[in-house]
């Protein structure tokens, strides 16, 4: 979808260039101007001086007098066709101005909308991803044999919405690397319109400089003008003075001369003026279809990229509802596990309390503890005697007694895990157990010990001490201290 922003560096380096074409085409502008105020100058005096020599020569060099009439008609008035060529440069100046705005107010229309979109793009993915982890942690506490294979399932469909959802990232991040090119195009081009306004206002001025120039030129044309009437009718008087007089004429002859190269010269600068407009003109054009082509393409871009930007939103769309109904697919399955779970370890506490009365045991209850996790719960006193980690006479007959009903569930794991309450450890034994963690430990271990002496499995079994730090009641009161006191056989399935 992003394989278009590949080419990102050439269409920063068209913009550069784009400016750099803008400058030259207000230099060709300016240019063009100046041979305006040349071409005025020079042509109404040299058709002016073409005529008057044309009028006075005489019928003694008949040869001069044709080469006249040619050059006179030569001569073509350039003023009005320079003026018109300079007014529709004018207008095309103004017009790329205008277009120069309008893609500007494109560009920064469209980078708001990819900002907007990407900061819509990543709280959606941070609110995804919250919910995601959220369900990973209850995954993590369901461990039933039964809901394996169900859970299994919801975890590959996971792992393919996160699989989407990192595509989406990644598409994400092309659109930021792409509004950042687009903020770089749109950097250049403003600095390529500021420098065209900078050279607009010094062509500005340099035209109102050449229209004061023009006025001189147009006073020096008038007084031009008179003296070339005044010439004419000194050449008259010198023409009718002379009369046959050969050094006159002689002299009269080098005068025409020198005037008819005069014009000559003239006719080559008129020539060369109306060769360099027609290829300013041609210049304006070409600079005007690179300019239209590019505006072009950058407009073609930026509908390209709202588009992409509703796909987007779209996918974005479609990705979150997909998400939904299965978060909502993997909640119901969470909760029905849930409710199986629950069910299982009512079932399981309900049989364990059955085989204890059977078995006549007396203080010991059978608790659930959450999920499928029931608990055979001991008090201390029963098994042990006062800070020994031992356990007493009475305590193996009971320990016989909850190895005979545990051997009536053989597929479930047993965890033997020691709680104390928070009255530190006495001074007599601080040496062996320095403080509640090593006497849980140790009174732990002592029961696995006999479990696995009574012929159970020891890969089955496990020990593990919590101190005071797991209470079930206050240890405020005796009675609440006697209860934390305590020792739980936790059973849990394979």
């Amino acid at each position: 979808m992003f394989d278009r922003f590949d080419d990102a560096g050439q269409r920063k380096s068209n913009a550069v260039r784009l400016a750099a074409v803008i400058g030259a085409t207000l230099i060709m502008i300016l240019s063009l101007h100046t041979c305006k105020m040349t071409g005025q100058s020079a042509a109404p005096a040299a058709q002016d001086t073409t005529a008057g020599l044309s009028d006075a020569a005489p019928s003694t060099d008949t040869g001069d007098s044709s080469d006249d009439s040619a050059s006179a008609q030569a001569l073509m008035p350039v003023g009005d066709s320079d003026e018109g060529a300079l007014a529709a440069l004018q207008a095309d100046k103004a017009a790329l101005s205008a277009q120069v705005g309008e893609l500007e107010a494109a560009l920064s229309q469209a980078q708001t909308q990819l900002s907007e979109s990407g900061q819509d793009y990543q709280a959606r993915i941070a609110t995804l991803e919250g919910e995601i982890a959220a369900l990973n942690e209850r995954l993590g506490a369901l461990s039933a044999a039964d809901t394996d294979a169900a859970l299994a399932n919801l975890q590959s469909e996971l792992a393919g919405r996160d699989e989407r959802i990192a595509a989406l990232q990644d598409d994400l991040n092309g659109l930021q690397t792409r509004l950042g090119e687009l903020s770089d195009e749109n950097s250049a081009l403003r600095d390529a319109a500021e420098t065209a306004k900078t050279t607009l206002a010094g062509l500005e001025s340099r035209i109102a400089a050449g229209d004061e120039q023009i006025a001189g030129l147009e006073s020096s044309l008038s007084e031009v003008t008179a003296a070339r009437d005044s010439l004419q009718a000194e050449l008259q008087a010198l023409q009718s003075a002379a009369g046959n007089e050969s050094e006159a004429q002689a002299a009269l002859n080098e005068q025409i001369a020198t005037k008819q190269a005069r014009i000559e010269a003239l006719e080559q600068e008129i020539s060369a003026l109306q060769a360099t407009g027609e290829e300013s003109r041609n210049a304006v054009e070409t600079l005007k279809a690179q300019y239209d082509g590019k505006l072009q393409s950058l407009s073609a871009e930026v509908t390209t990229l709202r588009a992409d930007n509703l796909s987007l939103n779209s996918q974005l769309s479609e990705l979150q509802t997909e998400l939904q109904s299965s978060l909502d697919a993997r909640q119901a399955a969470s909760q029905s596990a849930t409710a199986q779970a629950t069910e299982s370890a009512a079932a399981l506490r309900d049989k364990l309390s059955q085989a204890l009365a059977n078995a006549g045991i007396d203080g010991v209850s059978a608790e659930a503890l959450g999920g499928e996790r029931v608990g055979l719960r001991v008090s201390s006193g029963q098994l042990f005697g006062s800070g020994r980690s031992y356990i007493s006479f009475e305590g193996l007959s009971l320990m016989h007694q909850l190895a005979d009903v545990l051997k009536a569930f053989p597929d479930y794991d047993i965890r033997v895990e020691g709680h104390t309450d928070n009255v530190p450890v006495g001074a007599a034994i601080a040496a062996t157990f320095p403080s509640n963690w090593e006497l849980s430990v140790a009174r732990a271990a002592a029961a696995v010990r006999y479990l696995q002496d009574a012929g159970f499995d020891a890969a089955r079994l496990s020990a593990a001490g919590y101190g005071e730090y797991q209470p079930i009641a206050s240890n405020a009161t005796r009675e609440g201290q006697s209860a934390n006191r305590r020792i739980e056989l936790v059973l849990t399935p394979h």
